[in-house]
């Protein structure tokens, strides 16, 4: 009997706000559903233009330059280099260290390197030690030493013929 009771009972007044609520309810919940779905392909996008801007900025690759731009670079910093040495404390030192028993024949200077070879002819062994003891004791040479030595026949006159290499210093 219970059953039946309930169908001879009115239906309740408030029953249709009720089914207003759940509709407006799954309304706004579809509407917020849909919204937070384009906010997350909105940042996912976002985020992998990010990430393509980082690759391109960071694996950048650096201009290859041609072979005369390398030649022509390596002539400028040769140029540079030329311009930027001090030629004075070098002359000075040899002058100072000069002696009329010495003639030099050849200069040759390795300003990459520092060091300085110098070649040419002395009168006697004890003319070349003097030299060499004299080039010593300047300031702007360093780690003088007599490389080779040759007895040579010039014109009548026995003359020894030398090489001297030096650090220049800096």
């Amino acid at each position: 009997m219970q059953a039946n009771e309930q169908l001879l009972l009115p239906p309740a007044r408030g029953a249709w706000l009720g089914w207003l609520m759940a509709a407006t309810l799954l309304a706004a919940a579809i509407y917020l559903g849909l919204g937070a779905t384009q906010l997350a392909e909105q940042a996912d996008s976002r985020q992998a233009a990010v990430a393509t801007a980082r690759a391109q900025l960071a694996h950048k690759p650096a201009p290859v330059a041609s072979r005369a731009a390398v030649e022509d670079s390596k002539r400028w910093a040769a140029l540079a280099a030329e311009r930027g040495f001090s030629w004075y404390p070098l002359f000075r030192a040899l002058e100072q260290s000069s002696s009329p028993d010495i003639e030099l024949l050849e200069f040759v200077p390795d300003k990459a390197n520092g060091r300085l070879t110098l070649r040419g002819e002395a009168r006697s062994l004890t003319a070349l030690t003097e030299y060499l003891s004299a080039l010593g004791a300047q300031d702007a040479l360093t780690e003088v030493y007599l490389a080779r030595q040759k007895r040579r026949n010039r014109a009548g006159m026995v003359v020894l013929e030398f090489e001297v290499r030096t650090r220049l210093t800096r």
